[in-house]
């Protein structure tokens, strides 16, 4: 007996946004100022929607390797694997045009924000989401924000909803392309000669670029906390500190070098190794370098990130190009509450730094072999939590340089700066249509 099959196909859902910017006098109520205009909204959408058309069927049906089923199904989108569409309402100074396509991150200087959900936030930029005013019917949304008079003082140009109101800071999905599934769960991972690398506790493995299967293993019989290999030698910290030792592969020979300064990070450019501390609450952004072939100190230099940031230090750092490119956190909240990690690329040679549009922040391996950059992700293909079990493990190739990642959902540029005053209150009212 043959089976039956039926195709059905789903229209696509459409959306647009309308936004409203209104200033009232605090002591009369009578509206002072009034912007609208229409928004985009961000190409990301049209996928998120999708994913939970696939959630909505297959919720309760597939399972995370525990065996535990996922509610919200395989593609669960309520912050497990990927972020929901926004949360946040956010005010910027950035002012340059608007690009549906390209358009993917929030930028500028943070003036103004307000979570979606209401809650009790003493910042002075925060509003509080007005719901006895907001409504939802099946072919619009319509939200309020409202300011009080001594939040969000400033002037601002766009008007983003995204998914945090601190730039650069999104657990989203990098743009990537699938290179091969992984054995395991590596805890640091590397390129170099030819291979991934990956560790596990003592062990170092070697990975086929190919097959992602592991292809020799090495215990170094102590804690591998960072690591980075070159030439037929790796190269690891055993933890925080200032003891960095070699270990060469034929032979099993090891040699203990004390550097200048505290690490717990390093990579190299095949002639240095670089080491950074990005611990929190560390204020010096130091970097030592390492002569690869004599295994010895080369120097060790303090270079800062502009406009004061002092918390972390440098974190995540690798070459491409000839280029040294590195994460920091922008802990320059006491200027202007901008608040987040940040890309730049450092000249260690003149001992300067310059912080780069693209901000990313990667918390998993990203690593290049000079023409591609991978990334290796623990959530069966999407970054994620290491709490969260994973159905699978892989290489991706990306163009993280490149594009980023998205964290909005729309962004509405005004045709000029509004300035809200603290003798003023300001209601913004954000309509979303679905058709």
């Amino acid at each position: 007996m043959s089976g039956f099959s039926e195709i059905v196909k789903l229209n696509p859902i459409e959306l647009s946004g309308h936004v409203t910017v209104e200033l009232f006098d605090a002591l009369t109520g009578k509206m002072q100022e009034q912007i609208k205009g229409k928004n985009f909204i961000s190409v990301k959408a049209a996928e998120l929607l999708r994913r939970m058309q696939i959630a909505a069927l297959t919720a309760g049906v597939a399972k995370y390797s525990v065996g535990q089923p996922v509610a919200n199904g395989y593609y669960s989108y309520n912050g497990s694997w990927f972020s929901p569409f926004f949360q946040y309402l956010v005010l910027t100074d950035y002012a340059s045009a608007e690009a549906s396509t390209t358009d993917t991150l929030v930028r500028g200087n943070v003036k103004g924000y307000c979570n979606y959900a209401p809650s009790v936030d003493t910042s002075l930029l925060a509003g509080y989401a007005n719901q006895e005013e907001a409504w939802a019917i099946p072919s619009q949304a319509h939200m309020v924000f409202d300011f009080a008079t001594d939040k969000a003082n400033g002037t601002f140009r766009s008007i983003y909803l995204a998914s945090s109101y601190t730039p650069g800071i999104y657990n989203g999905e990098y743009k990537k392309t699938f290179k091969c599934k992984a054995v395991r769960n590596y805890g640091n991972t590397q390129y170099s000669g030819g291979y991934f690398w990956g560790k596990v506790g003592n062990i170092i493995y070697k990975i086929s670029m190919t097959t992602g299967e592991e292809v020799a293993s090495y215990d170094m019989l102590e804690t591998v906390y960072a690591f980075t290999v070159n030439s037929g030698f790796l190269y690891y910290l055993p933890a925080v500190g200032t003891t960095l030792k070699r270990y060469q592969f034929s032979g099993g020979e090891k040699t203990t070098l004390t550097i200048t300064r505290t690490s717990d990070y390093l990579f190299n450019d095949g002639t240095y190794i670089y080491t950074f501390y990005g611990i929190s609450g560390n204020a010096n952004h130091y970097i030592n370098r390492i002569t690869i072939s004599t295994f010895t100190m080369e120097s060790n230099k303090d270079i800062s990130p502009p406009d004061g940031q002092n918390y972390y230090g440098w974190q995540y750092g690798y070459f491409k190009g000839g280029v040294m490119y590195a994460v920091f956190y922008d802990n320059a909240a006491t200027v202007d509450a901008q608040t987040g990690y940040r890309f730049a690329t450092i000249d260690y040679a003149a001992g300067t730094c310059t912080v780069q549009a693209s901000d990313w922040y990667p918390n998993i391996g990203l690593f290049t072999d000079g023409t591609y950059d991978y990334v290796f992700l623990s959530n069966a293909g999407f970054m994620g939590s290491g709490s969260y079990a994973a159905v699978n493990y892989g290489f991706y190739t990306t163009d993280i340089l490149a594009t980023g990642n998205y964290n909005i959902f729309s962004r509405k540029l005004l045709s000029a700066d509004v300035t809200k005053a603290n003798n003023q209150t300001m209601k913004i009212s954000y309509d979303i249509f679905i058709s």
